[in-house]
């Protein structure tokens, strides 16, 4: 990578990273929380280190500009960078407040157009996720018992297979169960968790997905 090529990358991530602060720390209030529910007050949603987490959410971006298949061309690194805005996005969200927002949803898998798949496959990669939940909530009521995945999980899987395809999309979540299995034994076994409790999955999935666009995507 020339010089000039570092200098527009880091000046893009900087950027995207201190966007991203700003972004998350005006974010509307009723997006934070559940239909009916009180809305997050402004301060409590506000990032109390903006400074470090801009820092670090640059890193993030800069990373996509030295992945083998990433080009020098500011354009081509837009559609991986508008799909870990999103990831960002949600990740914080259900970390601080277990919600997994439909807006950014919708615009992850909107930055999915941006990528070149066929139409059937983002067809199939939206439908299957969503009979699949509708199943196992079926399959749970019969049980009378929770689900294992929340609707945010499942409506976050749709917007991983209509951004990438269907195969695409059960690489991301293989992974994503790998790594939140690793982490639940983990807590289990050092006893900060007890068996029953639910972890948020969101994080799990934006950091698979983010390795799947570092690895394998074309940019």
């Amino acid at each position: 990578m020339s010089l000039s090529a570092f200098f527009v990358s880091a000046c893009l991530s900087l950027f995207s990273g201190v966007l991203s602060v700003v972004v998350w720390n005006h974010t509307p209030g009723s997006w934070l929380c559940d239909r009916c529910a009180t809305p997050v007050s402004e301060a409590a949603r506000k990032l109390p280190a903006p400074v470090p987490s801009g820092i670090a959410f640059s890193l993030l971006f800069f990373l996509l500009t030295r992945c083998p298949s990433a080009s020098s061309r500011p354009e081509d690194f837009l559609p991986a960078a508008a799909v870990v805005f999103a990831l960002i996005q949600l990740t914080v969200c259900d970390l601080r407040y277990r919600i997994l927002q439909d807006q950014w949803i919708l615009f992850l898998a909107g930055a999915g157009l941006l990528f070149e798949v066929p139409a059937p496959a983002r067809a199939a990669g939206l439908l299957l996720p969503l009979g699949t939940y509708a199943a196992l909530v079926l399959a749970a009521r019969t049980a009378r018992r929770p689900p294992g995945l929340g609707a945010g999980d499942a409506k976050l899987a749709a917007g991983l297979g209509f951004a990438f395809g269907p195969a695409s999309m059960a690489a991301i979540l293989c992974r994503a169960f790998l790594l939140a299995g690793i982490w639940s034994a983990g807590l289990l076994l050092t006893k900060k968790a007890a068996k029953g409790d639910r972890i948020p999955f969101g994080p799990f999935a934006a950091f698979a997905c983010y390795c799947f666009l570092l690895s394998t995507r074309s940019m």
